[in-house]
């Protein structure tokens, strides 16, 4: 009898272990309970960073997808508020992206605050009915505000916005383009072919173009950013779910990509990247899904991707999409390690009286023809090594199925390695974000070896910064 079932309390089963789970990521964002997935909604607004996502409440696999919600002051720190939305008759509640009104374009606003409105698909059916509410209904694009500062969301009444164009037409991101005061989405439309839309109004949706990523798919974002830091050369960057991107300029009819497309992640669990809109200091901040991460016997799934803040350069081989951890990073920084200028010799670990789970490091190795073979590290498993013969960057991680290589060229005679280490995760960009990589790497409690390795010679570490890094959940009450 499913009725023995329930009962009636103020809190959820299990709630004094909520948190501090054996598995449970400590600076990686986990929603409380079941299934997470694709960024959704990034939005900045009057001090709160928004973080929604796709979000499974009463089940630990994908499934009656609604929209979770999170909230942060720094990027770091996350509370967990209720699900901004849940499926209705019109399907799912699939992906998409949020703004914030400040013009009441919409015309939304009623009181003092600036309507916050989120884009997202209702999926209904598509290669098969995803619930018994939506049988038979198409994938449309659809709206919802809020008034309260993002803590309780109204559908819009007219959904949907934007009707069925092709397949499973869905991940409506949208952005406000400032010359023609209008607001641009960017659609999935199905293989590599993505679309963009205008509307004035966020209600009314008119198409201007279509565009192609190969090797892409889904989950599109298209966001500014400045050339090499000069705010008066703005690049317009487009993005599909897996980061492969394209950079160019933007009119506001269309879009002119000056590159072919580029990973911006070689980990390969960095999925449905989005950025956050309405940022103030300037920066690009992305999140990223970090997909293929099962927590198994766990009350939740999934995890997200540490905040890196985007930057783009130019390189000896083009135009590229840099990634860093955002500087917010150093609000849980621990118990600090440095060393400069040390010759490593093969059989060396200057790491070797490290033991734990969660670190940031910060090192730069000198090359020159005197130079290892081969140096790097080994983070629980997880080894990322240089090779000073060819110039390549590998990557090996005991959950991956595969392993990766990538050229990586000495810059000014230096190659640097900043790493994020967390219970079931390593995060690591080199050359100060050329090449980041991403890994879900859960490799058991009793696998806590860190290390600093060199074979075929000797490296000078010119300088290593060890931060030990504390829980953002300690002072989640019981």
């Amino acid at each position: 009898n499913p009725l023995k079932y329930i009962f009636v309390d103020n809190t959820v089963p299990g709630f004094e272990n909520l948190y501090r789970e054996e598995d449970r990521p400590q600076f990686h964002f986990t929603s409380r309970r079941g299934w997470l997935n694709d960024p959704n909604g990034l939005l900045f607004y009057e001090g709160e960073y928004h973080l929604f996502y796709q979000h499974n409440p009463l089940g630990w696999n994908w499934g009656n997808i609604s929209w979770g919600h999170a909230v942060s002051p720094d990027l770091v720190h996350w509370e967990e508020l209720a699900p901004a939305i849940y499926p209705d008759q019109m399907g799912m509640e699939w992906s998409g992206s949020g703004v914030v009104d400040h013009y009441n374009t919409a015309g939304f606003k009623e009181g003092e605050e600036t309507p916050l409105v989120i884009n997202y698909t209702a999926a209904g059916a598509g290669g098969g009915d995803y619930h018994e509410w939506s049988k038979g209904e198409p994938f449309t694009q659809c709206i919802a505000y809020s008034i309260d500062k993002g803590r309780t969301w109204t559908k819009y009444e007219e959904n949907p916005v934007l009707d069925h164009i092709s397949g499973s037409n869905r991940d409506p991101k949208v952005v406000w383009y400032e010359p023609d005061e209008v607001w641009i989405m960017a659609l999935y439309l199905g293989w590599n072919n993505f679309g963009l839309f205008r509307s004035a109004d966020l209600k009314s949706w008119t198409p201007i173009q279509e565009i192609i990523i190969e090797g892409g798919g889904e989950c599109p974002d298209f966001f500014q950013v400045p050339l090499d830091g000069d705010r008066n050369n703005m690049k317009w960057v487009f993005t599909a779910a897996n980061g492969r991107y394209l950079a160019g300029t933007f009119d506001g009819q269309e879009f002119t990509p000056e590159t072919k497309e580029h990973p911006s992640d070689l980990g390969g669990d960095y999925f449905a990247v989005q950025t956050f809109s309405n940022i103030q200091d300037g920066r690009c901040i992305q999140i990223g899904w970090m997909a293929r991460s099962p927590f198994d016997e766990m009350p939740f799934n999934q995890q997200m991707s540490f905040p890196r803040e985007l930057t783009l350069r130019t390189t000896p081989e083009g135009i590229r999409l840099f990634g860093n951890p955002v500087r917010e990073i150093e609000n849980i920084h621990g118990e600090h390690r440095s060393w400069n200028d040390l010759s490593v010799k093969p059989g060396d670990n200057p790491l070797s009286s490290l033991e734990g789970e969660l670190y940031h490091i910060i090192a730069e190795f000198q090359v020159d023809k005197s130079t290892a073979g081969e140096f790097g590290f080994n983070l629980r498993g997880t080894e990322i090594m240089y090779h000073t013969g060819n110039n390549m960057l590998t990557a090996a991680c005991p959950s991956d199925d595969m392993n990766r290589e990538v050229k990586l060229l000495p810059d000014n005679g230096k190659i640097s390695m900043e790493i994020l280490l967390d219970r079931a995760s390593v995060e690591a960009f080199a050359n100060k974000g050329e090449i980041p990589m991403t890994f879900y790497n859960l490799p058991g409690k009793e696998n806590r070896e860190i290390s600093l390795t060199c074979k075929g010679g000797n490296v000078l570490l010119k300088s290593l910064d060890v931060y030990e890094l504390n829980s953002i959940w300690r002072n989640i009450p019981r």
